[in-house]
């Protein structure tokens, strides 16, 4: 029973963090708490960092969670209408949705750019810190997602 809870919350979680990547939304009106549950639950082996193999195993869960029509593609449907510029950029090939390949990109390089000890690790620190960041960049740039965000 417990291992069912903790896979539903990991499934609830991943679905979020992936939908954050993709919007642009950070930890906006969640606050630090939400980037620390969301770390446990890419935190696969519980060993207190996430490395790249977890980073692609949270994104494919994400994603997968995400693909309500099971096309391998997410829409801006799908997305629930993400940042317009940000979904612009990831969709590199610009057939207007996004690949696995465009999302786990993405995740990769915000992996490099959290990655401050630059071990192949990320911390919950080192996340909690970039969450932060972002919802201050929000806040700065006056976007209205930035009303929520509590930090």
């Amino acid at each position: 029973m417990r291992a069912r809870t903790a896979n539903r919350l990991a499934s609830a979680a991943i679905g979020l963090v992936s939908l954050m990547a993709v919007s642009g939304a950070g930890a906006a009106g969640l606050g630090e708490v939400y980037s620390r549950l969301a770390f446990e639950a890419a935190d696969g082996n519980g060993d207190q960092t996430i490395d790249e193999a977890e980073l692609v195993a949270d994104t494919a869960a994400g994603f997968v969670a995400l693909d309500d029509n099971g096309d391998r593609r997410l829409d801006r449907r799908e997305l629930q209408e993400p940042d317009a510029a940000l979904f612009a950029r990831l969709d590199r090939n610009r057939d207007g949705s996004l690949s696995f390949a465009e999302v786990l990109a993405n995740k990769l390089e915000i992996f490099e750019r959290l990655d401050v000890s630059k071990d192949g690790t990320l911390s919950v620190d080192e996340v909690v810190a970039f969450d932060r960041q972002a919802c201050t960049r929000l806040a700065t740039a006056a976007k209205p997602a930035a009303t929520r965000c509590s930090y």
